[in-house]
């Protein structure tokens, strides 16, 4: 069996392919960095029957979730496991607010600096930032993101601790955003959007047709 994951696009360092014979002997390139014991727990936890194989990645989470996600979807349609004529939609909510940059070695907004946090979390934008929701979304059909929004910050505090969080300066918010901290004092209603991109559409829809490309063009 062959896998192929764009280093490009993934980033992995490392994935770990191990396979448990009829023997119930190991095979693993993954004996060369941890013990017998500690692939046994592995495959306990992941209740593997000898002759099964089994793929764990190491890095950090998000490159992780992307490549073993990626993985789950080529090795499904490899084995016929999706039904290519189910159109299965669903909301991805509770985003984080932050994520860390390993290039400045600290938290970025995920999303922007004006994505509502979730109410009981405001206390944390200065503390936690890493347990932090932010009320945004994304729809999805069949593991596509067809579009995705946001609540918007509507209240001048809960701007204030953000741009502090993100270590924006009282004076630097008002010399890029002294519009929008302006109208804040005029009274903003709570406010969302939401954004769906055709070629998305198009791309979740034309899944299945691997030799058919239509593009929507603007």
């Amino acid at each position: 069996m062959l896998l192929l994951i764009s280093q490009r696009d993934t980033k992995l360092r490392v994935l770990h392919i191990f396979r448990s014979s009829l023997q119930e002997t190991l095979s693993a390139h993954s004996l060369k960095f941890l013990s017998e014991d500690k692939l046994n727990e592995l495959i306990a936890a992941l209740d593997g029957k000898p002759g099964d194989l089994l793929l764990f990645a190491a890095d950090r989470d998000k490159i992780v979730f992307n490549v073993l996600g990626a993985l789950r979807l080529e090795l499904a349609d490899r084995a016929g496991l999706r039904k290519q004529d189910d159109y299965k939609f669903l909301w991805v909510t509770e985003f984080p607010q932050f994520e860390w940059s390993d290039e400045e070695e600290r938290f970025i907004a995920m999303h922007h600096p004006f994505t509502m946090p979730f109410d009981e979390d405001v206390d944390n934008l200065l503390g936690d930032k890493a347990n932090v929701r932010a009320k945004a979304y994304d729809i999805v059909l069949n593991g596509i993101e067809l579009g995705g929004g946001s609540v918007r910050i509507h209240q001048s505090d809960v701007q204030e601790k953000m741009f502090n969080a993100l270590g924006i300066s009282t004076e630097e918010a008002n010399e890029k955003f002294g519009f929008l901290l302006d109208a804040f004092k005029y009274g903003v209603p709570p406010h969302a959007g939401l954004a769906i991109g055709p070629r998305q559409i198009n791309h979740a829809y034309e899944r299945k047709r691997k030799h058919q490309r239509r593009y929507c063009i603007p």
